[in-house]
C-alpha cells in the first residue's frame, strides 16, 4: 500500500496483519499526518501485535499529538507495549511531564513506575513536585525508581528527601537515594555525615560508604 487512503482503509477494515502492514508503511512513506489515528488504533485495537506496531511507531516519531493515547497507553495490559509508550514520551520530553506527574497517582503500580522512569529520563525540573509525593508510594520499585529519577534531575532541594530515604526499609530503595545523593555532590555531605549518626547500623553503613565513595574523610579531631 502506498497512499495515504489504502493505508486508513487498511487500519481501520483490515485484520490483524494487515493493520500492521499499513502501520509500518507510516514509517516507510513518512505520513506523519496520520499519526493521530495511529494512537486511535493503540488506544483501541483489540490486539498486541497490532498495538505493540502502533506504539513503536509512535515512539519513533514522538509527535506531541498523540500524547493522551500514548499516556492511555500506560496502562496498556503488555508489558512489551507499555515499554514502547514509555519510550514514546521519553522522547516527546517537557510536553509529556504534566501527564507523567497525573499517571504517579495511578492506582496500578506498573503505571505508577513506568511514569516515574519517564520522568528520570525527561529530567526536567517540573516533574520535581510530584517525584515528591512517589518517595512514599507504597511500592518499594516506585520509590526506588523515584530516588534514581531525582539523582537524574539534580534539582538540590530534595536532598534532605533523599536522606530520609536513607532510611527506608527496602535495601534497594536505600542503595538507590544513596547514589541520588552521590550525584548531588557536595550539597548531599550534611545530610549524609548526619545519617553517620543514625541508630540503625544499615543506615550509617550506607552513608559511610557513599561518603568514602565522594572521597569524604572526617577531620582529624584537634
Amino acid at each position: 500500500m502506498s497512499s495515504i487512503d489504502e493505508v486508513l482503509m487498511a487500519l481501520t477494515q483490515g485484520d490483524a496483519q494487515e493493520r500492521i502492514d499499513a502501520i509500518m508503511s507510516i514509517e516507510s512513506y513518512q505520513y506523519t499526518e496520520i499519526l493521530p489515528e495511529v494512537g486511535t488504533v493503540l488506544r483501541d485495537d483489540e490486539d498486541t501485535g497490532v498495538r505493540f506496531q502502533a506504539a513503536k511507531t509512535l515512539a519513533r516519531f514522538a509527535d506531541p499529538s498523540t500524547l493522551p493515547e500514548l499516556l492511555d497507553g500506560l496502562r496498556d495490559v503488555d508489558m512489551f507495549v507499555r515499554v514502547h509508550v514509555t519510550d514514546a514520551l521519553i522522547r516527546i520530553g517537557q510536553p509529556a511531564v504534566d501527564g507523567l506527574i497525573d499517571a504517579l497517582h495511578d492506582p496500578t503500580a506498573a503505571v505508577r513506575r513506568a511514569a516515574v522512569k519517564a520522568l528520570g529520563k525527561i529530567r526536567h525540573g517540573d516533574a520535581v513536585r510530584g517525584l515528591r509525593h512517589s518517595m512514599n508510594d507504597e511500592d518499594a520499585d516506585v520509590r526506588r525508581f523515584t530516588a534514581q529519577a531525582l539523582g537524574r534531575i539534580g534539582d538540590k532541594s530534595t536532598v534532605e528527601l533523599l536522606g530520609e530515604a536513607l532510611r527506608d526499609p527496602d535495601v534497594r530503595v536505600r542503595k538507590a537515594a544513596a547514589g541520588a545523593l552521590w550525584d548531588m555532590g557536595d550539597a548531599a555531605l550534611p545530610v549524609l555525615k548526619a545519617a553517620l549518626d543514625d541508630p540503625n547500623p544499615q543506615t550509617t553503613i550506607i552513608a559511610a560508604y557513599t561518603l568514602t565513595k565522594m572521597g569524604y574523610h572526617e577531620p582529624p579531631e584537634e
